[in-house]
């Protein structure tokens, strides 16, 4: 995919997003991922990065848990959603606008949650993302992820794409060398409807892992 083409589809995706956000006062669940929960297990303090935080479902929690966070989304309506959130309830989470296909990181982090976000990329930035993510993940800290596989509607609306659908095998193999503590396939709920207003799902793989 050329890089022209590539920008066009990150502008098309952002004002999606931007819509979405604009239209409803809560797009997405408020209620945090339920790998994120676990997190706890193996950490209980520390800095995490959420990237693609959205509506900040999950920063808003893990900052609950004591944890420091930094949150980051490609689009404004979302960040200013959770910037709201935070001033109402004195959370400690710092907000960044950025499009992870072009985030430079800087420094280590103890906990990367990223979730419902990499479809977005073309495969080749993902995985370029995801080893990113890693190198800069302390040891001992750990990745949560869920990702959208072919088996569902995002993948079927365009099957053509170049975008990152993985299946367990493949997001397992991106994290070779790391203890993978959970990796599973799901079925969830989607936000679109079909045009009969009838509920979409689709295939996630999710996965928590721990650098060692």
């Amino acid at each position: 995919m050329d890089k022209s083409k590539n920008n066009s589809n990150s502008a098309d995706t952002l004002k999606a997003y931007e819509r979405i956000y604009a239209e409803s006062e809560q797009a997405y669940s408020s209620q945090p991922f339920f790998l994120v929960k676990k997190i706890h297990k193996y950490l209980q303090t520390g800095l995490v990065v959420d990237f693609g935080a959205g509506e900040g479902r999950n920063s808003v929690f893990l900052a609950e848990q004591s944890f420091l966070v930094e949150a980051i989304d490609f689009a404004a309506g979302a960040v200013k959603k959770l910037e709201e959130k935070i001033k109402k309830k004195s959370l400690n989470i710092r907000t960044k606008r950025a499009d992870l296909s072009r985030l430079n990181l800087a420094g280590k982090f103890h906990v990367g949650v990223c979730t419902f976000v990499l479809h977005n990329l073309s495969a080749t930035a993902a995985k370029k993302f995801i080893l990113k993510m890693q190198k800069h993940t302390e040891i001992g800290g750990v990745n949560v992820l869920a990702c959208f596989t072919k088996q569902g509607y995002f993948f079927r609306k365009d099957p053509k794409t170049g975008n990152f659908f993985p299946s367990q095998t493949e997001l397992k193999k991106l994290y070779t060398g790391w203890k993978i503590h959970e990796i599973n396939t799901k079925k969830i709920r989607l936000r679109p409807i079909d045009a009969a207003g009838k509920p979409l799902f689709g295939d996630c793989v999710v996965m928590l892992a721990q650098k060692l």
